[in-house]
């Protein structure tokens, strides 16, 4: 069976967005690592500010811009 140009074409894209998912997914690992064993960042300071209030002001400010977009 001989696929249209078409039909190859989608299929290059979607092997591109593959791998460009999984090579996002290698670097954030890659910068976590990095992060934690050579610049000594402790993982439990992000826990503190996602279980504080400054959580509620972040996503209250980006909810307020977001709907500002949508009002003008």
């Amino acid at each position: 069976m001989k696929a249209s140009m078409d039909e190859k074409l989608n299929l290059v894209m979607t092997l591109k967005t593959s791998i460009d998912r999984a090579r996002y997914i290698i670097d954030n690992a890659n910068l976590y690592c990095f992060l934690i064993t050579d610049c000594g960042w402790k993982p439990d300071y992000i826990w503190e500010i996602l279980n504080s209030n400054v959580k509620d002001e972040i996503a209250n400010k980006v909810i307020n811009k977001w709907n500002q977009g949508y009002a003008g």
